[in-house]
């Protein structure tokens, strides 16, 4: 079995071993609290198995309303054996965006969670990891974010005088359990009808982006996820039963997910502009 199909074995077995959340503080990271940007929330924590390296990483994002880094507690019994890495990403919120009328407030996560991935690639021979293997990881809100960076983080500046922003990296696969996939309003309700979900992300409730959908799409259509999949995407592994005790969830519901599925198997080849 080649490396790539390993990895992207490796990160489905992640998802479907049932998810306990650890903290940072309930493990010590090989190096902890590491800014990848100028503000106090920008920071990651890298977790390293025993070895030479170099090792696959899998980049595994937190909460989107509220700073937050976590990983998978079992991961380190899943992918530590196979060399496989795991950092921590922790990004600005929504509240914060909010507060600082961003707009759209979602842009904080999103641009956030993209620089994060350059930024780990610009350190990978530092902490000993393959930039030919990284995968991204989310489960509910973050898988947002983890898709996004996967999707975007491709494209280097190259004129850029940051050396991070000149970064461009390919993700080998993107996992996400339980999550929407979007942050459009409109297709989320056609495809689970009542269920609201992803406000302040443009900068009011679901009902007054809604009302102004059409002024919105372009800056919606440039920042979820769901409309910048190509033909390069890399292979995504969707698992929706978080360990097969949450199928009662009204915001994920199977028909959710297969619509979903539908939705990735088409490509966008052009990003409309914000």
């Amino acid at each position: 079995m080649n490396n790539q199909r390993l990895f992207g074995c490796s990160l489905l077995l992640l998802m479907l071993l049932p998810l306990v959340t650890l903290r940072a503080a309930e493990r010590t990271p090989s190096f902890a609290n590491v800014a990848y940007g100028s503000h106090s929330n920008q920071l990651l924590d890298v977790y390293l198995p025993q070895g030479d390296g170099p090792c696959g990483v899998v980049v595994c994002y937190g909460g989107i309303w509220i700073p937050a880094k976590s990983v998978p507690g079992h991961g380190f019994n899943v992918l530590f054996p196979k060399q496989i890495a795991m950092i921590a990403v922790q990004t600005r919120g929504m509240n914060l965006a909010v507060s600082e009328h961003a707009s759209p407030p979602v842009s904080y996560v999103l641009s956030d969670a993209r620089r994060a991935l350059k930024f780990i690639q610009l350190h990978a021979k530092e902490w000993k990891l393959d930039p030919s293997r990284i995968g991204t990881f989310g489960g509910s809100q973050a898988t947002i974010p983890a898709f996004y960076a996967a999707l975007t983080a491709c494209k280097a500046d190259a004129a850029s005088a940051d050396p991070v922003e000149r970064e461009a990296v390919k993700v080998k696969a993107v996992g996400f359990w339980r999550g929407p996939g979007s942050l459009d309003p409109k297709r989320l309700l056609s495809w689970n009808p009542g269920v609201e979900w992803g406000a302040p992300a443009w900068g009011g409730t679901v009902a007054e982006t809604l009302k102004n959908y059409d002024k919105l799409f372009p800056m919606i259509s440039h920042w979820s996820p769901d409309y910048l999949v190509t033909k390069d995407a890399p292979p995504l592994f969707i698992e929706n039963e978080w360990g097969l005790t949450k199928p009662d969830d009204p915001k994920i519901t199977l028909e959710h997910i297969n619509k979903y599925y539908s939705r990735m198997k088409q490509t966008n080849p052009a990003r409309p502009p914000a």
